[in-house]
């Protein structure tokens, strides 16, 4: 009997968190995807050394990201996991389910004292859960990074409700875990304050005694913010400022500004209302769902923001603070995200993924405002209920849908290009996933469609490569000069070279002349990279060239330099004969 009132209690929680389990099932039959998947775990596949630890927290330069605890994390995962790929998603898998169990303890926190508690918490966690923004994060392999700068957020969250003095070290930590797992966790810093000063005055408490707790938290997470800057610069060594955060490459430079620079960081600035719209329609309605979001209607959404704003003001004079309150916080749960929207951080600007902790937030005010909107009887029940039902068959026919998109580069390419056809960037990842005649057509169009993208060396090389095969020699040199000069990194060079090998001919002068055009770019791309293939390749090269001397010269560095290589053995073998 007592197993069944149990039961009963928690049914709601439970069909909850199984269908929350039962939408993203799929994503741990998935494959890597062609965006950063493998790059995240692949130097822990060949490397076997220990992970050094000190270079790692305290790096020699500033970087654009600094993310070394979610480094750490990818490394014990391929200890545990290996090539098993099956094992990353399923890291990912559960890790969303701890989110998803913090918030309902969270709620459960919240309604402590309401008999309906559980119900509640049951519809934070089903929202946040099946949530359509989420999927990205989940699916996605490198989307782990919100997973876990999300799970120190709410954890630090849960622990600030447990009052007991150890909270005032537990929450400082665990949000400066998280930021040390992706820059999002930064929100944990204003979002505990606020909590903190909101909980107070529904607790109506004396102003002294809120103003005194405000101080007494403002110095409290100044900390974690004041350590991740110091290990993030290297003990404020190297601090580098650009205005990239305005979307401006050009660096700051000794001469004062002109008034077109400072017209142009305004310009920027003011991006940033339309950019707050955006980010809150996202988290409300969030279709449609876009991994390459680089654009948005900047008119339209600044007056949703200016429409956006108008209500707050009205609201705030009909004394609706928790509504206010609710909007205040949604706006500093994406705040570190909203650099990303206005720089040049990253080729994908308005990333949805970058809303996963807003969404833990926006589902934990849900319950919230029903419950307001029941106290004053501004709503009955069964309306209610059905709301929350469409909303949350939405949300659930929303993720289930697109989880399949995420299934490999193929499925994941196809639709962002459908959804984007005129960014040369998707137009690249989408002909690496494809081949022969529409790999050609999409590397063609991304050069038509833009003089400068990040990719635009791989399209380059891709077009080289095909011409190549039709042993098309002046196209193909046209295509490796162009790639080299937008971007002479080793790797490119390397490629050159290989390709230039492949010409077919029975023409001996043919012959030698493309060696010779190889040889340089191992040997340009060799300077700038040093490898032991490499160097092996390039006496290889001399051998054919004829030049004896100078292979056996290279043979013989080959051999002195990396003594444990295999190739160093294969170039003692040649030189024993």
């Amino acid at each position: 009997m007592v197993k069944k009132t149990l039961l009963a209690k928690y049914n709601y929680p439970i069909i909850a968190f199984l269908l929350i389990m039962g939408v993203y099932l799929p994503v741990n039959y998935f494959e890597f995807v062609n965006m950063d998947d493998m790059e995240l775990f692949e130097r822990f596949f060949y490397n076997k050394e220990p992970i050094d630890f000190y270079t790692l927290f305290f790096r020699g330069s500033s970087t654009r990201y600094y993310r070394p605890l979610l480094t750490v994390f990818s490394y014990l995962d391929v200890q545990i996991w290996g090539a098993s790929i099956a094992g990353y998603h399923f890291t990912n898998y559960v890790m969303h389910l701890v989110n998803v169990f913090f918030v309902y303890l969270i709620v459960l926190k919240i309604f402590k004292h309401d008999d309906s508690a559980i119900v509640y918490a049951a519809i934070a966690m089903i929202l946040f859960g099946v949530h359509p923004l989420t999927c990205e994060s989940v699916a996605w392999v490198s989307g782990r990074s919100d997973l876990f700068g999300s799970f120190f957020v709410l954890m630090a969250i849960l622990i600030y409700f447990f009052k007991h003095r150890i909270r005032y070290i537990l929450v400082p930590l665990a949000v400066f875990l998280g930021m040390l797992c992706k820059e999002s966790a930064l929100a944990g810093v204003p979002l505990l304050i606020m909590i903190d000063l909101v909980f107070n005055l529904f607790n109506k408490q004396s102003v002294k005694s809120i103003a005194l707790n405000l101080c007494k938290w403002i110095c409290l997470m100044a900390i974690p913010l004041g350590l991740y800057f110091f290990f993030r610069t290297n003990g404020l060594v190297h601090i580098t400022y650009t205005h990239a955060a305005f979307g401006i490459t050009n660096p700051v430079v000794a001469n004062a500004p002109t008034n077109s620079y400072i017209f142009e960081v305004w310009i920027s600035v003011l991006k940033i209302f339309p950019v707050i719209a955006f980010y809150l329609k996202k988290i409300i309605f969030p279709f449609p769902l876009n991994f390459a979001i680089t654009s948005i209607h900047t008119i339209g959404y600044s007056i949703g923001f200016a429409a956006f704003c108008l209500v707050n003001l009205i609201l705030l004079v009909k004394k609706q603070f928790i509504l206010v309150i609710c909007s205040m916080m949604l706006i500093m749960s994406f705040l570190p995200a909203l650099p990303v929207a206005l720089g040049k951080i990253a080729w994908v600007v308005l990333a949805e993924r970058y809303l996963y902790l807003s969404v833990a937030f926006f589902a934990v005010f849900v319950p919230v405002y029903l419950h307001f909107l029941l106290l004053k009887n501004k709503i009955s029940k069964k309306i209610l209920s059905i709301i929350l039902v469409l909303l949350i068959s939405v949300f659930f026919v929303g993720t289930a849908t697109r989880v399949w998109v995420w299934q490999n580069s193929k499925t994941l390419w196809a639709d962002t290009l459908v959804k984007n056809p005129e960014s040369s960037q998707v137009l690249v990842k989408f002909a690496q996933t494809m081949e022969n005649e529409k790999s050609i057509w999409a590397y063609r169009k991304a050069l038509s469609v833009s003089s400068y993208f990040k990719y635009k060396d791989i399209a380059l090389m891709a077009l080289a490569t095909h011409e190549a095969s039709l042993n098309n020699y002046e196209p193909t040199m046209e295509y490796i000069k162009k790639a080299l000069q937008f971007n002479d990194n080793s790797e490119n060079f390397f490629e050159a070279a290989q390709i230039v090998q492949g010409f077919e001919t029975d023409d001996k002068k043919d012959k030698a002349k493309y060696n010779r055009q190889a040889l340089s770019y191992y040997q340009t791309g060799y300077n700038k990279k040093k490898s032991d293939i490499v160097l092996y390749k390039i006496g290889n090269l001399y051998r054919q060239l004829n030049q004896i001397e100078s292979a056996k010269a290279v043979y013989k560095k080959l051999i002195v330099q990396y003594p444990d290589s295999e190739y160093a053995k294969y170039a003692e073998v040649i030189l024993a004969k």
